[in-house]
């Protein structure tokens, strides 16, 4: 393209910050469906039995702390409601939670939906202290009031029952993973694992019942342990009677390596024209090796395993490195320059030794690899063959991935799953761990690479995942479908492909284009959460919403080279920045005031890693982005307290309207409204599922020229842990991709650039490299 034309993707946006105060929008009176007195009348036989089921606990099932259930009224679901002046009077401590159902009651109606059950721990008396608390009405010092009174948020207390923590179908395995509460949480606000005592006694109690703990696989991650049961079906049920067990489900084996047919008609692809890679860093692969002479000689082979090569292992291994380093390969094309360098682990067959527990040793392989080494980038086209419950319960996978993800600026690329067409009313056909990460991107497969009118392959796993990750998978890319006659050619020894398809495909495809687009970038802007923030922002969204949660944010690009340039009337700007625990910043968008008729369309995408909560399976990410909308900065609303009237006015052009308001006493708005984005009103059960805690929101609007006005974004940092708020949390980094469209405006990108002189043009590769041999 003439460099005279040319419009690149202005970086920078960051410095268009702008200088706001915090203001506290309040809210309206709170609705409480029970008084205190009358939750106490209700929860006063719930709390007799269970002081008397703790009490009646055989000493082998008694941990060092004993462990019940408290649920949630849902109107108290937000972490400004979390009721602990009562645990603490009680000498409870919140360890964790799990869903459960309930009827959100307003003044007006009742509606089924679902909450928390708070899972608490105690010592011996904890119950018998909230009976006594009950029974004192809440008269009484200060503290003892207020906790009185937060009775009313409790509906049921309780002793977890077997199908929680066994759920629904046990299965009928003998090897099994349970799971034991956090023993407590120390003065940092960490959780404390399970105690020696505690599992000591666990293993005795398996053993007990024949069973065996395999305890040099036990692991810890966030406080909960994590280990291997051999225990027969018919002991399970028994086990479940061990109070300090959270929950205990069949052990997951690693995804069955997806079947292919291996076209030896297929012609011999090309030598690759340029053997540099387009971007400078280097990539991880964990699967199952490479076979010989694949056109992957410069792939660095670790291998993990001392197991002979498993022939099935490496053809996958072949073809998912294949595509991640070059691309989409067609029969007798030549094949693209590499997109980065490679090294890729072996982790299959698994070790004679480590065979029942091959998910453990697996995990254990990526955590120990990226614990020394940093990837930008990790492929996992394997995982647990384990679809995500409703309930969410914690998963070692998810949860560890997710953490490392958080702490090494790494973006995991997870193959959704080829579990598509399993039974959809048990939820067999949901994406399967790790694909369910918050931190990270999961990638279903669709049955076009290029054309219009994609579908998703039966195949792939579809969403929602769990609560803090709900848009799963993220978005598809091409997998092929052998049965529709559209295979994905997957690279094989002897320099060959073969026919094959699956989400293992997808994965790798999408980690290319993504490893092509951190080349074109450069290292200050391919932050993991930038790379994220470009493949959500760019995906092409299905034309049917009643699919969104089978594709996600619709179908990645495989190249994004246009995505960098802005044509006639549009303007795409990167920021890229840090927001503190409790601070507002806000953020100038590109829509100059030469844009004054017509649509515009705006899109503006989101994008951080949190840390991550397993305890809390409805409260997983333990931070969140709250976006505001203020389009025009002219309009304020104005509102009478009395009358509870409320009028909008624009207060230049009718500044006489607004004085009259004010002098007949309604009070100015501290900020310009906002305008309404999806997802960002109602309760807070309608704010979880329309992404208040998710990592990653893409938000479309379309709005006329005379509606904007120096618009702005402002983006507050909300911290939660353990179910409370965070007065005091780590900074969190983010990348905030905007695009504006406005085609009555054919000088957009000039006019941004003449009113926000301070940004700059992302700069091409050419001219880089130029000007670092001019500075060396």
């Amino acid at each position: 393209m003439n460099e005279a034309i040319r419009r690149p993707l202005l970086v920078g946006g960051e410095r268009l910050s702008l200088d706001v105060d915090q203001v506290n929008s309040g809210g309206g009176e709170k609705y409480h469906p029970l008084t205190a007195s009358e939750a106490a009348d209700l929860l006063s036989p719930m709390v007799t039995r269970l002081s008397s089921e703790l009490q009646s606990l055989p000493e082998q099932v008694r941990g060092t702390v004993l462990y019940f259930q408290a649920t949630l009224l849902p109107n108290y679901l937000a972490a400004s409601h979390f009721p602990s002046q009562l645990l603490s009077s009680a000498g409870l401590v919140p360890v964790g939670s799990r869903s459960a159902d309930s009827v959100l009651a307003t003044a007006s109606s009742a509606t089924p939906t679902k909450t928390k059950s708070l899972i608490v721990a105690g010592a011996a008396d904890s119950a018998a202290r909230l009976a006594a608390l009950i029974e004192s009405g809440g008269h009484g010092i200060k503290t003892e009031k207020n906790a009185f009174e937060q009775l009313r948020e409790i509906s049921e207390v309780r002793v977890s029952s077997p199908e929680e923590i066994l759920g629904e179908t046990p299965g009928n395995s003998e090897l099994w993973e349970a799971v034991l509460h956090p023993l407590g949480i120390d003065q940092a606000g960490d959780f404390i694992a399970a105690d020696t005592s505690t599992f000591e006694k666990w293993v005795d109690w398996i053993a007990g019942l024949g069973g065996e703990v395999v305890s040099d696989y036990r692991r810890n991650e966030a406080g909960l342990t994590f280990v291997p049961v051999r225990l027969g079906a018919e002991g399970i049920e028994e086990a479940a009677r061990f109070n300090p067990l959270r929950s205990m489900r069949p052990m997951p084996v690693i995804r069955p390596i997806p079947g292919g047919i291996f076209r030896a008609s297929a012609p011999a692809v090309l030598a690759p024209v340029d053997s540099e890679p387009e971007s400078e860093h280097t990539i991880a692969v964990f699967d199952g090796g490479l076979q010989d002479d694949a056109f992957l000689e410069d792939v660095a082979v670790v291998d993990l395993t001392t197991e002979q090569e498993d022939p099935a292992a490496t053809s996958h291994g072949t073809a998912v490195t294949g595509a991640a380093i070059y691309g989409l390969l067609d029969p007798g094309e030549p094949v693209a320059r590499p997109a980065s360098k490679a090294h890729h682990f072996r982790v299959f067959p698994g070790p004679a030794g480590a065979s029942t527990v091959y998910t453990y040793w697996v995990l254990d392989q990526i955590e120990a690899t990226l614990s020394k080494s940093h990837y930008p980038i990790v492929n996992l086209s394997l995982g647990p063959d384990e679809s995500v419950e409703e309930s969410s319960e914690p998963n070692r996978w998810t949860s560890t991935l997710d953490r490392l993800a958080y702490e090494h600026d790494v973006l995991f690329v997870v193959a959704a799953g080829n579990n598509g067409e399993e039974d959809a009313p048990t939820g067999l056909n949901r994406v399967q761990s790790p694909a369910d990460m918050a931190n990270g991107m999961s990638v279903g497969a669709c049955d076009e690479a290029h054309t219009a009118g994609w579908e998703r392959t039966p195949y792939s796993a579809i969403g929602p995942g769990r609560v803090g990750s709900r848009i799963q998978p993220n978005g598809v890319q091409f997998g092929g479908d052998v049965d529709a006659g559209k295979p994905f050619h997957g690279l094989h020894g002897n320099r060959r492909l073969w026919e094959t398809d699956g989400t293992s495909f997808a994965c790798p495809l999408t980690v290319n284009s993504l490893s092509r687009l951190a080349g074109m970038l450069g290292d200050e802007w391919q932050s993991a959460n930038t790379l994220r923030a470009f493949a959500t922002h760019y995906a092409e969204r299905h034309p049917s919403e009643d699919v969104r949660t089978e594709t996600g944010h619709g179908r990645f690009v495989l190249d994004y080279e246009q995505a960098l340039e802005c044509g006639p009337g549009e303007v795409h700007l990167l920021y890229q920045g840090t927001v503190e625990r409790n601070d507002l910043v806000s953020f100038a968008l590109p829509v100059p005031n030469t844009v004054v008729s017509g649509r515009v369309q705006l899109r503006m995408t989101l994008a951080f890693a949190s840390p991550v909560e397993p305890t809390q399976p409805l409260e997983y990410t333990q931070a969140t982005i709250e976006p505001s909308f203020r389009p025009h900065s002219d309009k304020f609303r104005f509102y009478n307290k009395e009358t509870k009237k409320t009028r909008i006015v624009d207060v230049r052009t009718d500044a006489n309207e607004a004085t009259k308001l004010i002098s007949d006493g309604y009070s100015i708005s501290g900020h310009p409204v906002t305008k309404n984005i999806p997802g960002t009103s109602g309760n807070e059960v309608q704010l979880r599922e329309g992404g208040k805690w998710e990592t990653v929101r893409r938000i479309d609007l379309s709005m006329n020229a005379s509606s904007l006005l120096n618009p702005r974004l402002d983006l507050s940092y909300v911290a939660r842990r353990a179910g409370l708020l965070q007065a005091t949390a780590a900074p969190l980094d983010f990348t905030l991709l905007v695009s504006v469209h406005a085609p009555k405006t054919n000088t957009l990108y000039e006019d941004v650039e003449a009113a926000f002189p301070i940004l700059n043009r992302l700069a091409s590769q050419a001219a880089a490299a130029a000007k670092a041999t001019i500075e060396t």
